[in-house]
């Protein structure tokens, strides 16, 4: 079973999300926030795929993905955005020296959601 760790700060959905690929077939971790999330990776085992929202407080999701690639560089990972501007993000990505591996914005198609997700799990890109 694949294992997702989805970190937003949003209660509602996060839930959503969390549901959705639980039946989906999907392990499931929840992280509120960037410090809980970054204390979950540095703990947890076998994540496969990282869901980050990049406004959140305290840490944000660009904070989490700097200090995730400096010691998990292969995780797959995208951002979750109410305020898309694809070019603005991965701009901002590069300049940290890392990289995403697509930006997904709110409210977010669940059916979307998901083929982002099997599809970069199989190794297909997309930025």
């Amino acid at each position: 079973m694949r294992k997702i760790l989805i970190v937003e700060d949003e209660k509602e959905l996060l839930k959503v999300l969390e549901k959705f690929l639980a039946k989906k077939g999907f392990e499931v971790l929840t992280a509120s926030g960037g410090d809980q999330a970054l204390e979950m990776i540095k703990s947890a085992e076998n994540i496969d795929f990282i869901i980050l929202d990049i406004k959140m407080p305290k840490v944000s999701g660009f904070d989490v993905l700097k200090e995730i690639r400096k010691f998990k560089k292969d995780i797959p990972a995208v951002f979750l955005t109410g305020a898309i501007n694809k070019t603005k993000y991965s701009d901002v990505v590069k300049s940290l020296g890392c990289s995403i591996d697509d930006i997904i914005e709110k409210p977010v198609d669940l059916y979307k959601f998901l083929d982002i997700i099997e599809r970069k799990l199989k190794g297909q890109t997309f930025l």
